[in-house]
């Protein structure tokens, strides 16, 4: 027990600079007394001076290794215990961008509200100006959607897509169906190819002819429906791990 528990007391004065200052004074004195004993001839005194010194240096050399190897060895700690820091921020602010991400998503797929009464109430001629779409989020951050799970991603993907698609449907449909944008001779021939689209359309069956614009409103709701599937399973998702973020 006694040599183990002076092995670390000896260790630091080989450390100390104080001890070393001497060792170099001792090194150095022997070292000035070998050389003035070869000078005059005292070759014996002077070989055992010179191993003496000898002994002295290596025991500095020692010390000075030790010393670095453990400033190295301090020094990559720190540097590894940095990185990890430096990495945990990291992390941390990510996780804090995604949590915001969620949210703002969240509130804006949740914003509206009135989807499902289009599912039923929806008449050809509205303007999708008339229809909220809010969409600046999703906009903002197309970069940044894939931080999130891949489902997550997917059916929030989904829902814009349904979106953005019905709000094209709805403007198509509009000039399709809108007269007071005509004149007298292009509404005349709206009207006539209507009829001969819904004559077309009888005789074979919906074979052939473009939709009426009945077909076309009921093509709208069923797409609407779509929509209010999607925007529930895009905010399910997005809940859910808020949920477990929050735990």
């Amino acid at each position: 027990m006694a040599s183990t528990s002076e092995g670390p007391v000896g260790s630091k004065l080989l450390h100390s600079s104080g001890v070393r200052r001497i060792l170099i004074a001792i090194t150095f004195a022997i070292s000035v007394s070998a050389i003035i004993a070869t000078l005059f001839g005292i070759f014996e005194q002077a070989g055992q001076l010179a191993a003496v010194a000898s002994a002295f240096a290596t025991i500095l050399l020692v010390s000075l290794t030790a010393q670095y190897a453990q400033m190295t060895q301090r020094l990559a700690e720190e540097a590894e215990s940095d990185r990890e820091q430096r990495k945990e921020f990291r992390k941390e602010e990510q996780e804090r961008e995604i949590m915001a991400l969620r949210r703002g998503l969240h509130e804006e797929i949740g914003k509206v509200r009135t989807y499902e009464d289009y599912v039923e109430k929806y008449e050809t001629g509205m303007s999708i100006f008339q229809i909220p779409a809010p969409n600046t989020v999703y906009e903002s951050n197309a970069g940044r959607i894939g931080l999130l799970e891949d489902e997550e991603v997917d059916l929030i993907v989904e829902y814009y897509t349904r979106l953005d698609h019905i709000q094209t449907e709805i403007e198509t449909q509009r000039k399709l169906d809108t007269t007071f944008e005509m004149g007298l001779a292009r509404e005349f021939y709206e009207r006539y190819e209507g009829i001969l689209n819904y004559l077309a359309r009888k005789l074979t069956g919906g074979r052939y002819g473009q939709p009426t614009s009945k077909n076309r409103e009921k093509r709208i709701r069923r797409l609407f429906k779509d929509l209010v599937t999607a925007q529930s399973a895009a905010l399910e998702a997005i809940e859910s791990n808020l949920d477990t973020e929050s735990e």
